[in-house]
């Protein structure tokens, strides 16, 4: 081979390197989704931890704006004080 011909395969390797990494980087990019009372309800239903669900909303961005009502039905559902105080505290970001 000449040294054009492997200077040139080198490159088109480069390049396909690049158009991999970046596809494959495309691909796992998730689109997060801010949650709603729901998934808070079916989370705390499921017996996951009071910290696990402060911290999805967090990581989430999720904004909460709760009146008395939904406090009550919140409580109802078993969702902790803890993640009811999360969750107002987001209105007030």
């Amino acid at each position: 081979m000449q040294q054009n011909e492997c200077t040139e395969l080198l490159a088109v390797g480069l390049v396909m390197l690049v158009i991999a990494g970046c596809s494959a980087a495309y691909l796992n990019v998730q689109e997060v989704q801010p949650m709603v009372m729901d998934d808070i309800i079916n989370m705390s239903k499921a017996g996951v931890g009071k910290e696990v669900i402060k911290k999805q909303i967090a990581a989430t961005h999720s904004r909460f704006s709760i009146d008395t009502d939904e406090i009550i039905l919140l409580k109802k559902e078993g969702v902790s004080d803890d993640v009811i105080k999360t969750m107002i505290d987001t209105d007030e970001a």
